[in-house]
């Protein structure tokens, strides 16, 4: 496929203040296997996060390659980081929209790009994924694709 840009999911708008860029060392508190931060092109500014999806409207999955290729190719807006993903998650109760989708999307917060202790293969981002009856937040491994229950982030 060649150049696809994001397309909003239009399932949900939440303002974000501006937040700091995590250190190398609060993130290895949060994922034991983050070795280095190979890029983090999030944000620090306020931001009205959305979401959107890289799958074509026929696409149900694409591998984790063609997955980084789509979001590289895409500079419309910015990617959602760690920050923001530890924000929603800190904030998911007052935002009854974002708690209706729990269970049925994973959020994707590419905006922030770790190198895992096992090599190049081993890169991993944050995201938002459903943990009993809250939202929590785990990492996204490349290698693992994106689905149709896939979101990404952005500002």
């Amino acid at each position: 496929m060649t150049k696809l840009d994001l397309r909003e999911t239009g399932e949900l708008s939440i303002a974000i203040p501006s937040l700091k860029r995590p250190a190398l060392e609060e993130l290895q508190k949060m994922y034991f296997r983050a070795g280095s931060i190979e890029r983090d092109l999030s944000t620090e500014a306020p931001v009205v996060l959305r979401l959107t999806t890289v799958l074509d409207v026929n696409e149900v999955r694409i591998d984790g390659e063609e997955y980084e290729k789509r979001l590289s190719s895409s500079t419309s807006h910015p990617l959602l980081g760690y920050q923001q993903a530890q924000w929603l998650v800190a904030h998911q109760g007052d935002y009854p929209v974002l708690m209706a989708l729990l269970g049925q999307i994973r959020i994707d917060c590419p905006g922030i790009v770790m190198l895992g202790l096992d090599g190049p293969d081993d890169r991993f981002f944050p995201s938002v994924h459903t943990l009993g009856f809250r939202w929590s937040t785990n990492r996204h491994w490349w290698k693992e694709g994106f689905s149709r229950s896939d979101r990404v982030a952005i500002g």
